[in-house]
């Protein structure tokens, strides 16, 4: 049982499934194989002894809306500069499109406190998810004394944070690791989830989103997802894309098309292809 049948490759499904039905090794090896684009629709007929997926919406019907918002900046001239003068090296190219010079004025952050008094304004709850530590730091110093959760937190800390999170009036913002506080926890007290940078996977989002959009959530969430101009984030958003059409064709019942080129199993991973571009000085 698994809530993602995959992430980057159509492969990785082919192995979830060979783990439930190992008789379904050989066929599945000539339905996926190493590449080529095999037809959704033959896959799913041909799978449909061994796997069902029900989505989110097939059972939760009750659930409210979910909006969400791709807040694109323009970076300032510092942050431009910073950005340019950062190694070509994928991990500090994504912090340098948030943080800029390092000084907490960069566009994404005057952004981020725009979009936070305007939630806190209405009395919205919000929470805030980074992959970076240094990100999180800034945030919390950014919108004031907060709770944070990063994969140092222990279980027993996460929980009074969360507890003290939901009931309290004056706890209104919370700052997670997005791969520790996207995953194993509920917080239905929020309404807004902000997410500082494009994920490596489309999972991650998922997941991080869901801690709020979920069983027992009454109220509309708005989600925010804030990017730069002109930075690598352009370049992950648009590999994201492809990746999630590949979910969407291949494991996604409700979502079965026929397969196009982007609907491939390329065998590669978005942190090579992404390190490849930087090399290229694109």
């Amino acid at each position: 049982m698994t809530g993602t049948a995959l992430e980057n490759r159509l492969a990785e499904m082919s192995s979830l499934i060979t783990l439930a039905q190992p008789g379904m090794r050989g066929s599945l090896e000539r339905l996926i194989g190493f590449g080529g684009r095999p037809n959704p629709r033959v896959i799913r007929t041909e799978l449909a002894p061994v796997y069902l997926r029900r989505t989110q919406a097939d059972v939760l019907v009750e659930l409210p809306e979910r909006i969400e918002i791709d807040e694109w900046v323009e970076p300032s001239e510092e942050d431009l500069a910073a950005y340019r003068n950062t190694p070509a090296v994928l991990v500090y190219k994504r912090m340098a499109a948030t943080i800029g010079d390092g000084t907490r004025t960069s566009a994404k952050y005057e952004r981020l406190r725009e979009i936070v008094d305007e939630h806190l304004s209405q009395g919205r709850k919000v929470l805030v998810f980074s992959f970076f530590l240094q990100v999180i730091a800034d945030v919390c110093d950014l919108v004031g004394d907060t709770a944070q959760i990063t994969g140092g937190t222990s279980h027993g800390e996460r929980q009074r944070i969360i507890d003290e999170f939901t009931t309290a009036p004056d706890a209104r913002v919370l700052v997670g690791q997005i791969d520790a506080g996207g995953i194993g926890v509920n917080l239905q007290a929020a309404q807004v989830v902000i997410i500082m940078e494009p994920q490596l996977k489309p999972s991650t989002e998922w997941h991080a989103i869901a801690r709020a959009h979920r069983m027992g959530q009454s109220k509309t969430v708005t989600v925010h997802r804030l990017m730069v101009r002109g930075t690598i984030e352009e370049r992950i958003v648009e590999l994201l894309r492809k990746k999630t059409e590949i979910f969407r064709t291949y494991a996604d019942d409700s979502a079965m098309r026929e397969a196009s080129s982007m609907a491939t199993d390329s065998g590669d991973s978005l942190e090579a292809a992404l390190e490849r571009l930087l090399e290229k000085g694109e």
